[in-house]
């Protein structure tokens, strides 16, 4: 699609208003243009009619043209001989059934999109004086299985050949220093290429979805691998990426599935986004220690992924970097780093430990989701809350210790740790969140201190061996089905002792208690629960001195 857009942005871009009069001479259509510094006239192969939009832009070409299509020389009109110098844009634009094209030594170019979509075109040989191929000029050539290039080509314009997707090789010229965006577009047959030196510069996407491609050489003077370069280039099992790299930019090798290792030269700085997502045969990269940082999604689906070494210098971890690395059985987080972004580590099934070092400060979102192995986790002193889902569904969670600045507990937090017998919340702490302990079923006893204000809807929900609650002194909100730990027809929880004052106000059903379970309140406060529906969930309601009360 961004292929396809790119080559209407550039047929826009490099559009003229037709003006010069169209006329035909064996069965080829031609317009004469004054030669540029010199006398005379040149003809320039064109199309029976051009299609222009409201703005006056062309967007199409129309021709007759069939079967085999040979362009002479020279060319007479009028009684005056015409060299035969430029295919102009648009000239065999959708001409389906054209088979083969002749292009004579005296073309020296060929513009923007030419060729485009003659599906039926196999092969085609440049002549030797073409110096410039345009955007596009050979896109969508379906047919298309070989191509010769001239030696003196000087430049070839971005997605010349992209969706060629029976070319099966292409000899690049020596002399040739860049290669443009999606010039390679989809060529889904092309199995090799063989990237000249004098090559210094590849535009992004030029081999995206070259899905047969199992071998290229880059060339020495490249400093950058730009984005998407290989994407979806499933086929390609190993690459030397020269020392002078300086950096790899986001997709740039996403999809490629049969890769099964890489080094990253010394000098980048940071893993882009997506960068080697879905490489589903990579075992082992080796990562120069200068990166700073892990993008987003950067090593996601990378399923054979068992040990990395993460850099000395890495300061951040993003959204999805290790996600679905499902053979990750440890990592070591490096002191440098501040941040872990959500979902970094989720679904890593097999992975049973990792450390958190003091100074991240920022743990986002179900980092840890699905990571059913995981027995336990250090949190770092500098965080302040629980994020959303943090540990969710790490069922072999046996401990965990939340330090003494956090300040909230997110949603779905620990949500089905199952292994989770005990767990001491902070003082500090003054909101837990909806599902924050859901289906925790090896918790027996909690405690909440006396700073926390609210308890989110199904809290406990689930907790199904739960039979003595503590609530502190400023609850004042338990949310909907908080305490709903019924089990197997059974209600567990006993005992509930609140230290309000003031009765919680109460979500629907937040309590699913034994039918003699005891209710204890501070001393001249039960009328304040019986008034606020206590009554609805315990048989008994009685005061205490809460002085009394130890967790």
């Amino acid at each position: 699609m961004k292929k396809k857009l790119l080559c209407i942005l550039v047929s826009l871009a490099l559009s003229l208003t037709v003006s010069a009069e169209v006329f035909e001479v064996d069965g080829i259509y031609y317009y004469l243009e004054k030669n540029w510094g010199m006398s005379g006239y040149s003809a320039f192969v064109t199309c029976k009619k051009k299609y222009v939009n409201s703005e006056g832009i062309i967007i199409k070409g129309e021709s007759d043209y069939t079967g085999g299509s040979v362009v002479p020389s020279e060319m007479v009109y009028e009684g005056t001989t015409y060299p035969v110098a430029r295919i102009d844009g648009w000239a065999f634009d959708g001409c389906k059934d054209v088979t083969s094209i002749y292009m004579p030594n005296s073309v020296t170019s060929i513009s923007v999109n030419a060729f485009r979509n003659c599906k039926s075109l196999t092969s085609l040989v440049i002549p030797s004086c073409v110096k410039y191929v345009d955007e596009c000029a050979f896109d969508g050539c379906s047919s298309l299985t070989t191509v010769t290039l001239p030696d003196g080509l000087a430049w070839i314009g971005r997605a010349a050949f992209a969706d060629c997707t029976s070319l099966t090789s292409i000899v690049i010229p020596n002399g040739l220093t860049k290669l443009p965006q999606s010039i390679f577009y989809g060529c889904s047959k092309l199995s090799s290429l063989d990237i000249p030196n004098s090559v210094t510069s590849i535009g992004s996407g030029a081999f995206s979805y070259c899905s047969s491609l199992s071998s290229v050489n880059l060339p020495e003077g490249i400093t950058s691998i730009p984005s998407g370069l290989f994407l979806g280039c499933k086929s390609l099992s190993s690459l030397t990426i020269p020392d002078g790299v300086t950096s790899i930019d986001y997709n740039a090798f996403n999809g490629c599935s049969s890769l099964t290792s890489l080094t990253i030269p010394k000098k980048v700085t940071q893993i882009s986004e997506s960068t080697f997502a879905d490489c589903k045969e990579l075992t082992s990269i080796e990562l120069p220690q200068y990166i700073t940082s892990i993008g987003n999604r950067a090593f996601y689906g990378c399923s054979k992924l068992k040990t990395l070494s993460l850099p000395l210098y890495l300061t951040s971890i993003g959204e999805y970097a290790f996600s679905k690395c499902s053979r990750l059985t440890s990592i070591v987080i490096p002191e440098r780093v501040t941040s872990i972004g959500d979902y970094a580590f989720s679904m890593c099934y097999i992975l049973t430990s990792i450390n958190i070092p003091d100074g991240v400060s920022s743990i986002g979102n179900y980092v840890f989701q699905y990571c059913s192995n995981i027995t336990t986790v250090n949190i770092p002193n500098n965080v302040s809350s629980i994020s959303e889902g943090l540990f969710y569904c790490c069922g072999n969670l046996t401990s965990i210790t939340i330090p003494d600045g956090v300040t909230s507990i997110g949603n779905s937090a620990f949500y089905s740790c199952r292994g989770l017998t005990s767990i001491t919340i902070p003082n500090r702490i003054t909101s837990i969140g909806n599902s924050a302990f859901e289906n925790c079923r090896g918790l027996s006893t909690v405690v909440i201190p006396n700073n926390v204000v609210s308890l989110g809807d199904q809290a406990f929900y689930d907790c199904d061996h739960l039979s003595y609650v503590i609530l502190g002194k400023k609850v004042s909100t338990i949310g909907e089905r908080c305490f709903n730990t019924y089990s197997n027809g059974n209600y567990v929880l006993k005992t509930v002792t609140s230290l309000n004052t003031t009765a919680p106000s109460l979500g629907n059903d937040a309590f699913y208690v034994l039918h003699d379970a005891t209710l204890q309140v501070p001393q001249n406060s039960a009328i304040s629960y019986i008034n606020s529906g206590y009554v609805n969930y315990f048989d008994n309601i009685v005061e205490i001195d809460p002085s009394a009360i130890k967790g």
